[in-house]
């Protein structure tokens, strides 16, 4: 996906940018936009490491019954699941994907991903897969 490729380089490059201007306040615009195209395949390998890394584990169970909290994690601009769990931790920003009220109902997880994770869980009734949600390949931006 080459569009999507060109487009992650440019936000790395555009926030390594604005970091540059808030440091180095006296360099003309050019230059930090000069600067900023070097090393933007080292700022995603470190990045990419840095959240490998850090990743928090647990033994990996959740009960759909219970409901299910999501913690995301940005990366370079997309939206990854980073942490699901059975209650939401007040210190973290939690999102809400499955209320227990409704995960009777639940018969079927899709799960959307790519080459770096998952990007999003869709809890579905046994059904007609056709009226699922669309998904966005650009959720997060």
């Amino acid at each position: 996906m080459p569009s999507e490729d060109r487009r992650r380089f440019n936000r790395i490059q555009y926030l390594l940018e604005m970091k540059l201007e808030e440091m180095c306040a006296r360099l003309p615009v050019e230059l930090c936009l000069m600067v900023a195209r070097e090393p933007v395949r080292e700022c995603a390998i470190s990045t990419i490491q840095e959240l490998w890394c850090s990743r928090w584990s647990s033994d990996g169970d959740i009960d759909v019954s219970l409901g299910v909290w999501a913690q995301y994690v940005h990366i370079h601009g997309v939206r990854y699941v980073a942490i699901l769990s059975n209650t939401a931790d007040p210190k973290r920003n939690c999102t809400k994907l499955l209320d227990t009220n409704k995960a009777s109902k639940v018969g079927v997880l899709y799960v959307l991903e790519d080459h770096l994770g998952i990007r999003q869980l869709v809890f579905a009734s046994q059904g007609d897969p056709d009226k699922l949600p669309p998904f966005n390949p650009r959720m997060g931006l």
